[in-house]
This record gives C-alpha cells, structure tokens and sequence, in this order.
C-alpha cells in the first residue's frame, strides 16, 4: 500500500545511530585493552578489528548523503562556509576540554598528554582528527560536484577513489589531512543523495535481506587477506589497500540493510534513530565518558568484557543528555556555533520529509513519525 504522506526516513536514522554505536564500541574496547583488562586477543577484539573497517566509512557515507540539500539550499560558499565555521569551532572547542581532561588524569589514565598540546592545534588530540578532515572533505565534494550526471560527475567520483586509495593507511596526523581514505565513501554518499536512499531503504525487506546476507558473506571471505582500516596506519601493498576498500564498502552495505530492516521494528527504530539524530554530539563526548568511566568502574573492582556493558550505554547516553540539557544550562556553544540554533547544527542535517513507498516500511502505520 502506497502512502501520499511525506515521511521522514527512519532508516536513514538508524543507519547513523547503528554507525556511531560501533564508533563508541571501538574507543571503549580500544581503552579496556590499553588498560590491560582486556586481551588483545579473542573474539571480542576480532569483532572490534572488523567493525574499524567501515563504522567511520558508512558515517561519513550518512553524512554524504545531505550535501546536495544543503548545497542547493544555501549555495556551494554558503553551505560550506556553515559546516567548516561549525567544525572548525567544535573542534578548537574540545581539542582544549579534551586536552584538559586529559593532561589532569594524566596519572590513572591510558596514554600520555603534554599541557603543550592543548594549543597544537595542528596536530588534533584522539578521535578530533575527524572534525578538520569532515570540513576539508565537504569542502572538496562540494567543489567536485559528483551528484552531477555525465561525465563531469564520473570523473570527480573516479579523483575521490584515487585519492582514497593511495592514502588508505596512511600515517598522517596532522589538520584535515588524516582520514582521506574516507573522501570516496563522501562522495558516493553525495552521489546517491538522500532522496535516492530513502527510496531504496523504502524497498522490501526480503530485497535488503538478501543484499545484507550477500555483502556479510562478501565481508567474512575477504578478512583473511589481512585487510587494514584507512584510518589507521597501516601501510599496506596497493592490492591489499584496494581490497581493504572493497571490505569497507561491502561492510558499509551490509550495515545500511540491518539498518533498513532495524527502522521496521518500532521499539528498536525508535531508539536508533533518536541516538542517530544526535551523532556529533555524541562522537564529540564519548571519549571523555567513557575514559572516565572505565577508571571508576575499574577502581571498584569492574575489569574484563562485562566492563562494555556499561562502557557503550554510558558512552552514548551521558553525551546525549548533555547536549539535550546544554541550551537549558546555556552551555550549547560546546555542541554548537554561537549564535541562533540552526538545522545544520549538531543536530544536524537530519533526514527531510520523504515520499514514502510503503507506510509500513518506513515508518509502520505512522505509529513513530519524526519528532521536530
């Protein structure tokens, strides 16, 4: 049955959230294991080596999607000069808090900080590397215009792989220039747009099973041949980088059919996309929560796996309520550029309104429409 009703895409949604809970995952099995209580070996590190290949690539695929809304709303100078003004800003915002907390645990955390980096702006501290290298990358699809058709468009999406691949792996940590791998998953998320994927996450269940069952299978035969995340640095011969990007790829797929069948289940849809709807917030906070966590839970005796069963909801739901009390305790400028919210914020560029082909796909008998 066909609906008239312009419905937000709920799977776009959880697809995010689904991402950014594999990104917390990671940092919080990454700090059991530096912190000795887990072993660099077994099932869950296995897991966690092969959710690195694609949780940031099918984040940075979501966020993708929204650039030619945006470009088309605002103009190429408009949108991006919005994006890189808010990216820029969180980023020198919580290179400092995140320094600070750092250099003031120095004695009961993993890792060392020096008060010096606090202001080597240059070089991002943890996981902020990804903020200069989103407003680098925006900046560069817009500028290449891959949602274009013909040949114009083929050719900008053919530089973004080239780029990605001779600089998957590499061992570069500086502003903007560390996560260039990403820039192919980019520009294909801008490719496809998010007209074009609500309408395909709109299609049959059956149809998504089958595509996600394909790319896992795809996924689990190509690990053996010691494939490497782009983000990380792992030099790698030019085969193994490709098949690196085939592994993510595939992993990004399969990720976005769970999420398709995921939006069709109302109480885990729900939660998904809410947690989706807020994904920098969270990826600016979760490091902090979750360090800070680990050191408590551990001072109490907590140690080993069981220690992720408080790490990741921790991690997701402290950020989350901060940055939905931050406006009340007039502290909104730690998620967001001074000044009058916008929908480009933090919230960010959420799904729009839809046409849906199937009411009960995306959102079952409008039981869970979008809330404003």
């Amino acid at each position: 049955m066909t609906s008239v009703v312009r419905q937000r895409s709920v799977a776009v949604d959880v697809a995010r959230g689904v991402a950014i809970v594999g990104v917390v995952f990671n940092h919080a099995v990454d700090g059991l294991i530096s912190a000795g209580t887990l072993s660099p070996e077994g099932w869950v590190a296995d897991v966690n080596a092969a959710l690195y290949l694609f949780r940031l690539p099918a984040l940075v695929f979501l966020v993708g999607l929204f650039i030619p809304g945006g470009v088309t709303k605002r103009g190429r100078t408009g949108y991006v000069g919005t994006r890189t003004r808010l990216l820029v800003w969180l980023f020198v915002i919580w290179q400092v808090l995140q320094g600070v907390v750092e250099v003031a645990t120095g004695s009961v955390r993993n890792g060392s900080t020096n008060a010096s980096d606090l202001y080597r702006l240059w070089a991002p501290v943890a996981h902020l590397w990804f903020l200069p290298f989103l407003a680098i990358a925006t900046a560069l699809v817009v500028a290449l215009s891959p949602w274009r058709r013909g040949s114009v468009g083929q050719a900008a999406l053919a530089c973004c792989f080239v780029v990605g691949l001779f600089s998957w792996g590499w061992d570069v940590y500086w502003f903007g220039l560390r996560g260039l791998a990403l820039l192919p998953f980019l520009a294909v998320g801008a490719f496809v747009g998010i007209v074009r994927m609500s309408a395909l996450l709109a299609r049959p269940g059956w149809q998504w099973a089958a595509v996600g069952s394909s790319a896992v299978t795809l996924f689990v035969l190509v690990l053996p041949i010691g494939v490497v995340p782009g983000t990380e640095a792992a030099p790698a011969a030019l085969g193994i980088r490709a098949m690196s990007m085939l592994a993510a790829w595939l992993g990004v797929v399969a990720l976005v059919a769970a999420s398709s069948l995921l939006a069709r289940t109302p109480a885990i849809s729900t939660l998904l996309a809410a947690i989706g709807r807020v994904t920098l917030p969270i990826y600016l906070a979760h490091v902090t929560v979750v360090a800070g966590a680990r050191i408590v839970l551990m001072s109490f005796g907590v140690t080993g796996p069981s220690l992720l069963l408080f790490l990741v909801p921790l991690g997701l739901a402290v950020p989350y309520v901060a940055w939905r009390c931050s406006a009340a305790l007039h502290l909104r400028w730690l998620f967001d550029f001074p000044g009058p919210p916008t929908r480009s914020s933090t919230r960010e560029q959420s799904a729009p309104r839809t046409p849906a082909v199937h009411r009960d796909v995306i959102t079952p008998r409008g039981r869970h429409r979008a809330r404003r």
